[in-house]
């Protein structure tokens, strides 16, 4: 095989961070998908490129099942919302779709992909396929199903569900009881939440009206956050007053999980690890009541072996 000119191998490798496929680099520089998948497979894709990959696979699946698709015996074991469909949810707001045939979820966090794929085998009896990308500083994981039947059921909690930036929440499932709250509300921090350094606690979506909703959610949860529109790049957040007692109910009642820091000097670190840190400090040396220390050994025994 010729080798490649310098040019031609920095081209391949700047449309491939930028999220095109390999047939779709193969089409604009003339090479085979095999010669640009050996010059691109270990390249970074950038966030915004994994974004752009993830809908490109969408698309494809759906004119897939559009063309081939046939009614599968799908089972739904529960009608009603349950914190399982919760997650499900709320996970395809922020960093997951769910189109009218494929529900998708991209993380940072192998856990949180695995559990994602769980819960849709636990409601639909459906084994979704999973999928590991090379991120800039740490990987990402891709589970995805296909089913119709299990798309109409997850798109009846959301209101302009076609619509990404104008998707919301149900008034049912606002008014739904303080675990499914707290279910989307940790999906939302899990996906789109980040932590400083300095324990500063932040988190902002694209979409105002959810944002909002959000917000109520917290409030239901006696939890005091702040909303702010970062106009830079047009997005509306909140941000945790970090108060002691109100950074003690976050963790007792959202908190993280699994989630992973994605950038910056704590790339690859637990979020919860990090957040409990900083909890710890503001505590201060007089500690917590032994209800607070309890918490935080459960919330570690929570997180499943590395």
């Amino acid at each position: 095989m010729k080798k490649l000119s310098q040019g031609a191998v920095s081209k391949i490798e700047r449309l491939r961070r930028k999220g095109y496929s390999y047939k779709e680099i193969s089409k604009i520089t003339g090479l085979s998908v095999g010669t640009v998948f050996n010059y691109a497979h270990l390249v970074p894709v950038s966030r915004a490129g994994l974004k752009r990959l993830q809908n490109l696979q969408a698309s494809t699946r759906n004119k897939f099942v559009e063309k081939f698709g046939q009614c599968k015996p799908i089972r739904v074991l529960h009608k009603h919302i349950t914190r399982e469909k919760a997650r499900i949810l709320g996970h395809c707001l922020f960093d997951g779709f769910v189109s009218q045939y494929v529900v998708s979820y991209t993380s940072a966090s192998k856990d949180l992909a695995m559990q994602f794929a769980e819960d849709i085998e636990k409601e639909y009896s459906i084994l979704p396929s999973l999928k590991k990308f090379e991120g800039k500083y740490v990987p990402y994981y891709e589970t995805y199903a296909c089913s119709k039947i299990m798309c109409d059921d997850i798109r009846r909690f959301m209101l302009n569900s076609d619509v990404r930036s104008r998707q919301m929440l149900t008034g049912e499932i606002l008014n739904e009881n303080e675990k499914i709250a707290a279910e989307i509300a940790r999906a939302f921090w899990e996906d789109e939440g980040s932590i400083s350094i300095e324990g500063n606690l932040i988190g902002e979506i694209k979409n105002k009206p959810l944002r909002d909703q959000l917000i109520k959610l917290h409030e239901r949860l006696d939890i005091q956050v702040t909303p702010y529109h970062d106009r830079t790049y047009d997005c509306y957040g909140i941000y945790v007053k970090r108060e002691k007692r109100n950074l003690t109910r976050f963790c007792e009642k959202i908190g993280f999980r699994y989630g992973i820091v994605t950038t910056g000097k704590l790339a690859g670190r637990k979020k919860l690890d990090v957040l409990l840190k900083h909890v710890k400090e503001l505590a201060g040396p007089q500690g917590f009541e032994p209800w607070v220390s309890g918490l935080f050994s459960d919330l570690r025994l929570r997180r499943p072996a590395p």
